[in-house]
């Protein structure tokens, strides 16, 4: 008896989530693939910076302590550090798109707080260059993932991974405020070695972050998206040995007004990646377990359906 009545419960969730309609697969595997493009996009970017900067660093050492001469090498590696920090003040930050709903008194309200399994799971491990050891699962029915990267000994190497759950959300009234909120647990370990004898320090990167947020779509087309970032670490280590290991929670939340002639989707998406010179020099490794044992969902109705 009690398992038919959580089994007519979760019905009862899914009808109120999807509005009887089915998920649609396609529309969240290419969300997941815009978010990796996202995240690999920032990291490369952040990445070239650190190391261009770590170069420069290492020619502008003077042991002495005296000013460079003009000229030198000291001074065109001085003359760059500077160059990448104005590249970095002239930076432009995007205004987050959103979707506008009209305002009101409202009609009606429900929370739901939707347990695995949950509508889409995703995972990939890629090989960026050389030979790392990569691995990343996804589970919608446990709510569990999983992933985990190691740099080559032998040689340079670097890779990344990216896990995603969520959940489908179809309006089934004229207007309203939809919130989400999570409360994922993590279990990590992270390492960056870098040695400090070497005349040209290789630096060692690792780094794990996150997004959770609701994406509104026309058709198969994103027309805003309201998400809240979190970083769980970001080592970009030189000279050094840094690591790091245990367990921490987030609580993260995101809101958006929602109509009837738009879908949304409501995911956590995990990103990680090391990547390091190989041995002698550096070496790098992270490894991130994620649980989300829930999804919380609060939905304020402006205005119901004309013919609800």
């Amino acid at each position: 008896m009690p398992r038919k009545s959580k089994s007519r419960a979760n019905d009862s969730i899914r009808e109120l989530l999807h509005g009887g309609k089915p998920v649609p697969q396609g529309l969240m595997r290419r969300h997941v693939r815009d978010l990796k493009r996202k995240f690999e996009t920032r990291f490369k970017e952040k990445s070239a910076l650190q190391q261009q900067a770590q170069k420069y660093l290492t020619e502008a050492q003077n042991s002495s302590g005296e000013p460079a001469p003009e000229g030198s090498e000291a001074t065109k590696a001085l003359n760059g550090l500077r160059q990448i920090t104005e590249q970095l003040a002239k930076r432009k930050l995007a205004i987050p798109p959103r979707v506008n709903g009209p305002g009101g008194i409202l009609s009606g309200h429900y929370s739901l707080n939707v347990a695995p399994p949950y509508d889409y799971s995703d995972s990939s491990a890629n090989v960026d260059f050389g030979n790392p050891t990569v691995s990343a699962s996804a589970d919608e029915s446990s709510g569990e993932m999983n992933s985990s990267v190691a740099t080559d000994f032998k040689a340079k190497s670097g890779g990344d991974t990216f896990t995603a759950l969520g959940i489908y959300f179809y309006p089934r009234f004229q207007s309203g405020t939809l919130r989400a909120s999570v409360n994922p647990s993590f279990i990590f370990s992270w390492w960056a070695n870098s040695l400090s004898s070497l005349p040209m320090v290789q630096v060692a990167n690792t780094l794990a972050y996150g997004t959770f947020g609701i994406t509104a779509y026309s058709g198969s087309t994103v027309v805003a998206q309201n998400a809240q970032d979190f970083s769980l670490w970001q080592e970009f280590i030189a000279r050094d040995l840094q690591f790091d290991f245990g367990s921490k929670n987030e609580s993260l939340a995101a809101q958006m007004n929602v109509d009837g002639e738009h879908s949304y989707l409501i995911s956590l998406c995990c990103y990680s990646i090391a990547s390091a010179g190989g041995w002698p020099g550096s070496l790098a490794g992270a490894t991130l377990n994620t649980s989300l044992p829930s999804i919380a969902v609060d939905v304020e109705i402006g205005l119901p359906l004309e013919n609800a």
